[in-house]
């Protein structure tokens, strides 16, 4: 498969050639991603975050970093997995506003593991609740890891597991 990039005045193409209509389909849709992200770190955007943070927890200075893993199987396509990941920060980030008690800080894809970072203030066991419920109706809650004390320490993740309490194995590689 090649990939060709050329101009045409003001508008950018992108030509693709190649036999895997497949190939195309995911590049394509990691582009769309890809721009997405990028249109989405907007200042405009930074800023509208920010005066809803400060709406939200005027006297907060400090947050509690909740680290939500969702452990998804080998089955599912990594595309797939992000779209779900995408709707379970919108659903969480909603309804940790909506009580009070924190918001969506980050998200990203690891291998095996759709990560998603959220910014607790207060009542951290209460954002769990929410958290695990959401999970729950998504029936996902059997696949996924809450930690916190994220950090890392002598080239190796440290991390304090919350859910599930019995959990024995490291979180996927971040």
């Amino acid at each position: 498969m090649s990939l060709s990039f050329g101009a045409d005045s003001d508008t950018k193409k992108i030509n693709f050639t190649g036999k895997s209509k497949l190939i195309q389909s995911r590049l394509k849709i990691l582009l769309f991603y890809l721009l997405f992200v990028l249109s989405s770190c907007s200042d405009k955007k930074a800023k509208e975050q920010k005066t809803i943070s400060k709406e939200v927890f005027p006297d907060s200075t400090e947050k509690h970093v909740l680290f939500v893993q969702w452990q998804y199987p080998q089955e599912v396509d990594f595309f797939d997995a992000m779209d779900v990941r995408h709707k379970l920060e919108n659903k969480i980030d909603n309804a940790l506003r909506s009580e009070g008690v924190g918001e969506w800080l980050y998200g990203d894809m690891g291998p095996g593991g759709a990560n998603m970072g959220y910014g607790v203030f207060k009542n951290q066991s209460r954002a769990i609740e929410i958290i695990l419920q959401i999970l729950a109706i998504e029936k996902i809650e059997k696949n996924t890891v809450i930690a916190t004390d994220l950090d890392y320490v002598d080239n190796k993740w440290a991390y304090k597991i919350l859910y599930p309490s019995n959990y024995n194995k490291e979180l996927n590689p971040l």
